[in-house]
């Protein structure tokens, strides 16, 4: 039986999951609050997302939150939208909107590429070869 302090709270629990790091208290509170927005959802389909926060009294951060785990859909609810984690464009999932997906691939790729390619002076690169000395 491991123990755990809860992300929330505070309170110890019993950590049976490794993915659950909020107590039974805490994840009773989030079911109620998710059944909350989900009943005002389905009267109210074309609600935004502050729309939904300010009825329901249940944080944007909380409802954004539903939506990643994948509990709220905004397929059928087209005005639930948060900003991206990068530059703030409205989106309904993930983290980043298209453009912004695009450029951290396109920096990660370039710097997979530059971290393959030898330096021009014949050095190999710090990163990878660190044991060899």
């Amino acid at each position: 039986m491991a123990l755990a302090n809860c992300k929330r709270c505070g309170r110890l629990y019993n950590k049976i999951n490794s993915f659950v790091e909020s107590c039974t208290v805490c994840i009773k509170e989030d079911d109620e609050k998710f059944f909350q927005v989900r009943d005002y959802l389905q009267e109210q389909r074309r609600a935004t997302m502050y729309e939904v926060s300010d009825a329901t009294g249940v944080d944007v951060s909380l409802i954004i939150r539903f939506i990643r785990e994948g509990r709220i859909t905004t397929v059928d609810n087209p005005n639930l939208n948060f900003p991206c984690d990068s530059c703030g464009t409205p989106i309904q999932q993930d983290r980043y909107c298209k453009p912004c997906k695009d450029k951290l691939q396109k920096g990660l790729s370039s710097t997979r590429e530059a971290l393959r390619q030898p330096e021009s002076t014949g050095k190999k690169h710090d990163y990878f070869h660190k044991r060899d000395r």
